[in-house]
């Protein structure tokens, strides 16, 4: 009877989050035109397309090997190649089992149960990754404000948004000491491979704008996927397609750029994450329960 309600919780999860990504795209859909969004597609350049792809892989290279620097700091020695299939494998459970942490909680317990590592330190240097991440994400959201259409509704001067990127530092670096204080001889160099990560992913962005022949707005674009990218960061929705949409849609009016093209962006970033989880199929083979 517990394993049926604990199969319950985990289907009516999945099912719950697909729902939610339907209405959301069916709420986005509703109010775009078709024609416009199908025509922007047949007139990709797929040479962009490709490099975007690349780009896309790179930075899922430097998020694997960040991630390891934090396993080795918990005592957990993996090779930077087994490491990475074993990513590809965590991406590949995302989509199997909808939500963001799907992927990492099969890290968890697969390497909690072949390794002999504590599941708590496991899950403790899997969530202060993630945290890292988030960091730079907001540095970098910051930064682009100060360049986005937004910038013009709000009357700060363009200094201070770098002021603000400054003082962030001592925040984050306060916060982490009480929290990761294990993990603090990794500041400096967990938060330089977390920006490049996310820089590479703003350089997915630009690759899929060139794509999509955008060359205005380049900066708003920027902006919204990252607003996107930290909404996606809670499990609502299936592998963050419709949550992306709906940030997209909705921040257009402050942004002015053509919401069709947000949309096939971030379309196209869904596209590109999914065919990117798909060589973690054949490292399931490496990775027996």
């Amino acid at each position: 009877m517990v394993g049926f309600e604990k199969m319950f919780k985990t289907y009516g999860m999945i099912f719950a989050k697909i729902l939610l990504s339907c209405l959301a795209l069916w709420w986005v859909f509703r109010k775009v035109d078709y024609g416009h969004l199908f025509a922007l597609f047949w007139q990709v350049d797929w040479c962009w397309l490709m490099v975007s792809f690349l780009v896309f892989n790179m930075s899922r290279w430097i998020a694997a090997y960040r991630l390891n620097l934090f396993f080795d700091q918990i005592g957990l020695s993996l090779s930077q190649v087994f490491n990475l299939k074993l990513y590809y494998l965590g991406m590949f459970y995302n989509f199997l089992l909808p939500g963001g942490i799907s992927g990492d909680g099969y890290k968890v317990y697969f390497l909690n149960k072949h390794y002999q590592v504590g599941a708590m330190d496991l899950v403790y240097a899997t969530l202060v990754d993630r945290v890292t991440g988030l960091f730079s994400l907001c540095w970098l959201l910051v930064m682009v404000a100060g360049y986005a259409t937004c910038a013009v509704w709000l009357p700060i001067p363009t200094g201070w948004y770098f002021g603000v990127m400054l003082l962030l530092w001592p925040i984050f670096y306060g916060v982490y000491s009480l929290v990761a204080r294990r993990f603090l001889s990794l500041f400096f160099w967990s938060n330089v491979w977390a920006f490049f990560m996310q820089l590479s992913q703003v350089f997915v962005v630009i690759c899929l704008l060139q794509a999509l022949h955008e060359p205005l707005h380049m900066a708003d674009y920027v902006f919204a996927f990252l607003i996107s990218s930290m909404v996606s960061v809670f499990p609502f929705s299936f592998g963050g397609i419709g949550a992306r949409e709906l940030t997209f849609m909705y921040l257009q009016p402050w942004l002015g750029y053509d919401v069709h093209t947000g949309i096939m962006v971030s379309a196209l970033f869904f596209l590109l994450t999914l065919l990117s989880s798909f060589p973690g199929i054949f490292f399931l083979a490496l990775c027996p329960d």
